[in-house]
């Protein structure tokens, strides 16, 4: 799980594997209390619309 996490947080730093990232924080939220807290903050910010705008432009920005 450690790694999965270590994973997330590169691809958020990265912008890249939204879904990925989504789905570790919702996972993260079965530990409590500090997993909890990092997954419930990670899932409010990736709900917001401009970080999935910016998601989706480094997708497109990407090359190949």
């Amino acid at each position: 799980m450690a790694i999965c996490i270590l994973i997330a947080g590169r691809s958020l730093a990265l912008r890249k594997r939204y879904s990925f990232a989504f789905v570790i924080a919702c996972i993260e939220c079965l530990f409590i209390p500090f997993g909890t807290i990092l997954g419930v903050f990670t899932i409010v910010v990736l709900s917001r619309e401009s970080v999935r705008g910016l998601f989706s432009t480094a997708t497109a920005q990407a090359p190949g």
